[in-house]
Formats: structure tokens, C-alpha cells, sequence
């Protein structure tokens, strides 16, 4: 059995940690196994397809126009140099991908990248299954492809986020229309953003390539999948599973604090609010402005200087001029160094205004971490509101930082939420989620 994970990058994000857990898990089961990316963060030996220009004479002029701008702006010492960067990106991306640009004006989903093609087709053993991951970010997968990859192997797609359902937004944000069709969309400017509402023709393509194909759809909550089974993505369905993320819960276990703050040179007798994500800043979702206010709001009422804020996954902001004590960490590819935050922590503050089944929120119960977070998506099913964390409405900050405080205030609530948390956390093994997958594969070719 041949089985490759398909998805965006690696090691950046829950889906790119769980497509390596199972690529990992599937070799070490005796299978040929291979980890398919659009491309990734550091050297690797895995196969990189990347996006695959119909132009590659225009993809490479503009990449050196817009690296030599990039380059000259930045030099220039200019404060707004992120905001100016992407600007020439947009601008040289227009000429390098013109159908992308002109979709984008007409409001149409982007699907025209050859690197899916080249690995369907010019792949010698082609695998008897594949699994899809993000599908979506990264600009890399041609949904029009689903239908002849289902010729070739038995699909598989994990959902990652709402946008298989959806006719544009890869989150909801309550928002039912994807029941009836999409359009009226109150998202547009959203990422990805467009010019023009044409989500009701997207959902309606979107079904039309459903209709052809045969898939096996797993989300890792109950959440996800109700919506998925009453989505257009039924309509290509074979068999549909809820199949939790899982983590190597023997990294991320509970650890001795006192060693891990020693080791990451986090002060002693602090209490640390942590939190670890990827690009959370720039993302509309996840409640990154609702997280910080609600710790310098936490801060200030405690009255002490003894309480830090790390956060995982994110870089410095030079704006920031908080008194508090802030500790920025850029994205970690090492995870044994990133359970060692988790467990050099009291708590973690995860304030998403709207998410899935975030693998960070097992990692942290697993190292025995009480979250306090916010009340969306699935959630509610691995935080128990009042057992092992304080579950709040989305950008309630004022009542995520009084929850930061009851816990800050309570030893013994903290250490029973504690205790908890890493019982609960050490039932989402890897290993289970490995287990579960490859009897459901062989099923698939039986």
C-alpha cells in the first residue's frame, strides 16, 4: 500500500504537524509513504510541486522585480516596509499569474496551478491512496483535479477549515448562506479577498466537481462534520468520518516547570500566559487583537509585574510598547522545544473567533496546561467549560481576562484544571489517530 499526504507546507500549522504525523506513522507502519508540499520552510527531502506557472517566463521576471523593490524599499530604512512589500507583490503577482488576477476581479475561486497535474501525471507508481490536507492556502491545488485523482487512488481529505464548503471564506463566522447556495457573501473582503460576489457561482462549480469525484472525508470534530454532511461536498462523499488530530503525547506530556522555564530563560516566578500560533496577527479569525487586550487587561488588574506573556509562533512587533512583559518566539520546528514552553507555562489563552479542532489546545492539555478560551467551532468538545479550562464568547475580552484572573487567583483551581487537562490530553495519541487512518484506508481498497 502507497500512501502519500498531500498539503501546503510543512512544518508551519496544525494541518502541515498532523500530514507529517501520519506521513511519519504510515512508514513506520512498513508502508511506502510519501509527504507531497507546495513548498516548505526548511530543507527537506519531501516532494516539493509548488504551484506550477502556465507563464514561467513571466513568473521569473516578476519575482526579480519585485525581490529587487522588496529590497530597495526595505534599505530604504521605510517604517511601513511589510505594508509596502506586499503591495509590489500583489502588483508584480498580477503580471506573473494574469487568470488569477482576472479571477480575482470577477469574484471566481483560482484554481489554475500545474504542480498538481505534473504529480498526477508524472508520477511512475502512483499511490493507491491519497490524502489531502489544506487544499486551500498556499494557492497550489487544483480542485478541478479531484475527479481524476479519484481514477487513479482512493482520496482522502481532512478538513482543515470550512472552504471545501463554502463558495470563497475558509471561515464561516456564523454565517449560514453556504446552506443555500452562497451569495449576498458578507465576507468578500476576507481572505482571499475579491473584487465582486460571485460565491453562489463558486458553490455551484464547486458542486459540479464533487458530483465526479469519490472521496473519503474525515474532520477531526463533530462540529465540522455535521456541517460537511449537509455541505455540497456530500455529493462526492463515499464515506464520511469524524477522526480527532492527534499529538506524540509522549512530547508533549507534563513536564518538571521549574526545568523548562530554567532551560527557556522565562523567569521563575512569573505567572506565564502562553500562546502558540502562526501568522495570528494578520488573521481575522483568530482574535489576535482580542488575546492582547484581554492579558493587558489581566496585567493591570492583577497589580503585579510577575506575569508574563509568551507567544509562540509569532515575531516582534516593533509598535508594541506595552509595559507588560511580552516575550515574542518565531515559529518552532522543533517540537520538543515547544512542549517545553507549554510546560514551562500556568495557562494557555487561545481567544479564536472562529476554529476547528486546534492541535495546539490538545498539545497544551496534554502538558497539562487549563485553557482559557473562546466558545466556537469544535472547541467545545476537547475544553469542558469549568473542568479543565473557562470556555468564553469570541471577542469577550473582558470575560477571557477575568477567566486569566480566577485561575491566576486560585492554586487549587488551577492544579485541579491541570490535572485534568493532561488526562484528557493524553487520550489524543498520534498513534490512535495513525491506527484509525490506516484500517480506514485498507478498507477503502478492500
Amino acid at each position: 500500500m502507497r500512501i502519500a499526504q498531500v498539503n501546503t507546507t510543512y512544518p508551519a500549522g496544525g494541518s502541515g504537524r498532523i500530514a507529517h504525523l501520519l506521513y511519519e506513522g504510515v512508514k513506520e507502519a512498513g508502508y511506502s509513504s510519501d509527504f507531497v508540499l507546495a513548498y516548505a520552510h526548511e530543507q527537506c527531502d519531501f516532494s516539493i510541486i509548488g504551484r506550477g506557472s502556465r507563464m514561467p517566463v513571466l513568473t521569473e521576471v516578476s519575482k526579480k522585480i519585485g525581490a529587487w523593490f522588496g529590497a530597495a524599499v526595505k534599505s530604504s530604512g521605510l517604517r511601513r516596509y511589510e505594508s509596502v512589500r506586499k503591495q509590489v507583490n500583489q502588483i508584480t503577482e498580477s503580471f506573473n499569474e494574469p487568470v488569477r488576477w482576472l479571477n480575482a476581479q470577477l469574484g471566481h475561486e483560482h484554481y489554475d496551478f500545474n504542480g498538481i497535474w505534473n504529480w498526477i501525471n508524472q508520477e511512475q507508481q502512483f499511490p493507491d491512496i491519497v490524502h489531502l490536507h489544506d487544499i486551500h492556502g498556499g494557492y497550489y491545488f487544483d480542485l478541478r483535479s479531484l475527479p481524476a485523482l479519484s481514477e487513479k487512488a482512493s482520496v482522502f481529505i481532512t478538513l482543515h477549515n470550512e472552504w471545501p464548503l463554502t463558495g470563497l471564506c475558509h471561515c464561516t463566522l456564523g454565517c449560514e448562506r453556504w446552506r443555500d447556495n452562497c451569495g449576498k457573501c458578507p465576507h468578500l473582503g476576507m481572505y482571499p479577498e475579491v473584487k465582486r460576489d460571485a460565491t453562489s457561482y463558486n458553490l455551484n462549480f464547486k458542486k459540479q466537481i464533487y458530483r465526479k469525484s469519490k472521496i473519503y472525508v474525515s474532520a477531526p470534530s463533530k462540529w465540522l462534520m455535521d456541517k460537511t454532511r449537509e455541505s455540497v461536498l456530500q455529493h462526492g462523499m463515499v464515506e464520511s468520518r469524524v477522526i480527532p488530530n492527534g499529538i506524540d503525547t509522549s512530547i508533549f506530556c507534563k513536564g518538571n516547570k521549574e526545568e523548562a522555564r530554567n532551560r527557556l530563560a522565562l523567569p521563575p516566578d512569573h505567572f506565564i500566559v502562553l500562546f502558540v500560533g502562526h501568522k495570528t496577527r494578520s488573521s481575522k479569525w483568530k482574535g489576535f487583537t482580542t488575546m492582547e487586550a484581554a492579558y493587558h487587561r489581566f496585567a493591570d488588574k492583577t497589580g503585579s509585574n510577575k506575569t508574563s506573556f509568551v507567544l509562540v509562533g509569532e515575531d516582534y512587533d516593533e509598535n508594541d510598547i506595552s509595559s507588560h512583559n511580552m516575550r515574542y518566539v518565531p515559529l518552532l520546528s522543533d517540537v520538543r522545544k515547544l512542549a517545553l514552553y507549554y510546560q514551562a507555562a500556568d495557562v494557555l489563552l487561545h481567544a479564536s473567533i472562529s476554529d476547528n479542532f486546534p492541535t495546539t489546545v490538545l498539545e497544551a492539555m496534554a502538558c497539562g496546561l487549563p485553557i482559557v478560551g473562546t466558545r466556537v467551532g469544535g472547541i467545545p468538545e476537547q475544553v469542558k467549560d469549568g473542568y479543565n479550562g473557562i470556555l468564553r464568547e469570541a471577542k469577550d475580552y473582558e470575560a477571557l481576562s477575568e477567566a486569566l484572573y480566577e485561575i491566576y487567583t486560585d492554586n487549587n483551581l488551577q492544579k485541579i484544571m491541570s490535572g485534568r487537562s493532561a488526562e484528557i490530553g493524553a487520550g489524543y495519541s498520534f498513534q490512535k489517530m495513525i491506527n484509525t487512518y490506516l484500517d480506514w484506508y485498507q478498507a477503502a481498497l478492500t
